[in-house]
């Protein structure tokens, strides 16, 4: 039984859900603690990285994930790389959601321009080391 945890700020889209079950095989989706999830969302961006708050997700995963289990990150860029290695220390699969960007813009009666991005999911990867 494999498991995917969720250390990310979205929801999951149905197209994620359908390539977590069929291609990653995943019995079970662990999302994170109320606390630990307010905290991932809520990474302050002054100063240096707060390592002891973010310990406290690796904490989580070190306790509940095995080996082989999926760990979807995004977010803060320091605490991704921060929990992607980790997980790849502990042999678990740390993984991201690739999107296509397309971006429309349109101009208003009054010559303003607006303008919408549209992300769409298109696969996940797996984050990898230098070599």
């Amino acid at each position: 039984m494999k498991a995917l945890f969720l250390i990310f700020s979205h929801s999951l889209t149905n197209k994620q859900i359908n390539e977590i079950n069929t291609k990653l095989k995943v019995d079970k989706i662990v999302n994170l603690p109320d606390n630990l999830q307010k905290l991932w969302s809520q990474i302050p961006p002054e100063g240096g990285l707060p390592v002891n708050e973010v310990k406290k997700i690796t904490n989580f995963l070190g306790n509940n994930a095995k080996s082989g289990d999926y760990v979807l990150i995004q977010g803060d860029f320091g605490a991704t790389f921060f929990v992607a290695d980790f997980c790849l220390k502990n042999f678990l699969v740390p993984i991201y959601s690739t999107t296509k960007r397309i971006s429309v813009e349109k101009e208003d009666k009054y010559g303003k321009i607006s303008k919408t991005s549209i992300f769409e999911h298109l696969n996940f990867r797996k984050y990898q080391y230098y070599g």
